[in-house]
């Protein structure tokens, strides 16, 4: 039983982007309890377990979780992170292209990974609102560094913001290796080609 309870805790910590202390402050417990419920050393209480159903089974979670599952599910490349470029979920296909495990690149702290350039691009998209809701898509063109370590790759990336139930956005990644050669073709401002919201035409 603690096994149940040991992986639904941290599948359910994980997919919201939530940390151990996180956690706990939503159920008003210290984050070792959190932590020794994770080992599966302590199974939480009755009351507990209520208290942590009803988060679990909350239709907003549960509308999340799908798009996260959809997201790991994705037959192309694709990373989900938050504002502070945290990976929240990655497809099996990103983490291919990583060269890392699928869970090692899905709750990592992907600014380790950002280039000059990189870093450059993700101030721009916080500049003009990415995360505020002000940006339908952004298409990128990057080099970044893989997290296995090996040399430098580069890639084109759509950025497209998506909301939360918890009204925070993240930024969903889709994106696919390129030459250098042409990378190096692309002036620099048709790295960065920005759509806004309020230009979308239907």
């Amino acid at each position: 039983m603690s096994q149940c309870w040991r992986d639904q805790i941290r599948r359910y910590r994980r997919v919201h982007g939530l940390t151990q202390a996180g956690l706990g402050e939503r159920l008003n417990v210290e984050q070792a309890t959190v932590s020794r419920w994770e080992r599966g050393t302590h199974v939480p209480e009755l009351g507990m377990q209520r208290r942590l159903r009803d988060l679990m089974r909350d239709p907003s979670s549960r509308s999340d979780l799908a798009f996260f599952h959809r997201i790991q599910c994705a037959l192309s490349a694709v990373k989900v992170a938050n504002r502070s470029a945290v990976n929240m979920a990655a497809s099996s296909q990103a983490a291919q292209l990583h060269g890392v495990q699928l869970a090692d690149l899905a709750q990592c702290d992907y600014r380790r990974y950002f280039t000059d350039l990189l870093e450059t691009q993700w101030g721009i998209a916080c500049q003009n609102g990415f995360f505020a809701g002000e940006v339908a898509s952004i298409k990128v063109a990057s080099y970044w560094r893989p997290a296995c370590g090996t040399q430098i790759r580069h890639c084109i990336s759509y950025w497209t913001p998506t909301r939360l139930n918890d009204g925070e956005y993240v930024l969903v990644s889709e994106f696919r290796e390129i030459e250098k050669d042409y990378f190096e073709t692309l002036s620099p401002e048709g790295r960065v080609v920005m759509v806004f919201m309020d230009e979308i035409v239907f």
